[in-house]
């Protein structure tokens, strides 16, 4: 960040502030170290490939084998890529991180397939306000038991439901943008205590929507895809649409048996992104051709769930200045900050 910005002292100073408090909530990451990005190379040979996916394989079982299915589009975007020496092997930086988002997507398509989170999640609901209302007023009677043992589930669960059947969008809108923070790196929930488990249960049930289809969940990884191409690796628009189409046909056909293509510009499919829902803690991405995803009242929406939250569920929200640093001001950049761990170490 620090290389690519022109930063005076003030906004360093801001910048500091706000790792500081975000620190005491979240556990936060930095690029390794030890990571070399050597010079003198060119056009970055096709055996990299190989040993760029052997190496991500190292850490990340119970893949599909995409060694060679992923191979084609590797070669597309191998000469936009760098090359990093991580311990003591050189691989396709890039690439690497782009593994990472196949390996997500293969894994939610599996999910959208099987279909049995519908069952066991917020999904099962699909849009019911009524549902939504008769739910809100039994946690309401559950907390005022006697014997009420999970006071801070049915608190956080009411506190849900309330909203859903005053306005879904805004609701959903503020859960989406939670998502955008894996749940690994909440401090909070490392706690063991009885009220930590019950809200880790609460914040899993509602971290899936319901998607009747394989298409959204293709134009999400579409979203992610080229712009990372796109943008980090400055692929034409065209040849980003044309490397990951060619993706869908050679990894994710073989799942959805749906032979998806990107039939938009990059620019449209690029504009007026916004998060749909999400599936299993993953942010879905969709976009807008003609207007912005989020209108004042969504947003002014939002900021009233956060001060409701620090009344009725006494949580401290001050260190989230939200009109100021909304992640959906800035969608979806801040999902291609995603590293695998193994490329990372704690910032200090």
């Amino acid at each position: 960040m620090y290389k690519n910005h022109n930063w005076n002292k003030k906004q360093l100073l801001k910048l500091d502030n706000i790792n500081q408090q975000l620190g005491k909530y979240f556990y936060l990451y930095k690029l390794r170290d030890d990571i070399i990005f050597p010079s003198g190379y060119k056009t970055p040979s096709v055996a990299l490939i190989g040993d760029t996916i052997k190496e991500f394989l190292e850490y990340h079982e119970g893949i599909l084998n995409i060694y060679t299915s992923t191979k084609l589009f590797f070669k597309k975007i191998k000469k936009h890529d760098k090359i990093a020496r991580i311990n003591g092997k050189n691989i396709l930086f890039n690439s690497y991180k782009i593994l990472q988002f196949i390996y997500i997507y293969i894994h939610l398509f599996e999910i959208q397939k099987e279909g049995t989170y519908k069952k066991y999640t917020f999904a099962y609901y699909k849009g019911d306000k009524e549902r939504y209302l008769k739910k809100y007023k039994k946690h309401c009677t559950e907390l005022k038991e006697p014997d009420c043992t999970e006071e801070g589930s049915h608190k956080i669960i009411k506190f849900a439901y309330l909203f859903y059947n005053r306005s879904n969008d805004i609701i959903d809108a503020f859960f989406n943008q939670i998502v955008l923070i894996p749940f690994h790196q909440l401090k909070d929930f490392d706690e063991e205590s009885y009220e930590m488990n019950i809200i880790r249960k609460s914040a899993e049930f509602f971290s899936s929507t319901n998607f009747s289809s394989y298409q959204p969940i293709y134009k999400s990884l579409g979203i992610i895809l080229v712009s990372y191409l796109s943008t980090k690796m400055k692929l034409s628009d065209r040849d980003a649409v044309d490397a990951v189409n060619t993706l869908y046909h050679d990894v994710f056909y073989d799942i959805t048996d749906y032979d998806y293509q990107i039939n938009i510009s990059a620019k449209s499919l690029l504009k007026n992104v916004y998060i749909t829902g999400r599936l299993e803690g993953t942010p879905i991405f969709a976009s807008r051709d003609k207007e912005e995803a989020y209108s004042k009242d969504i947003l002014n929406g939002i900021e009233n769930i956060y001060k409701e939250i620090e009344d009725d569920l006494d949580v401290d929200m001050s260190f989230l200045d939200y009109q100021e640093y909304s992640p959906l001001n800035n969608l979806p950049s801040i999902y291609l900050s995603l590293s695998p761990l193994e490329l990372l170490q704690p910032y200090e």
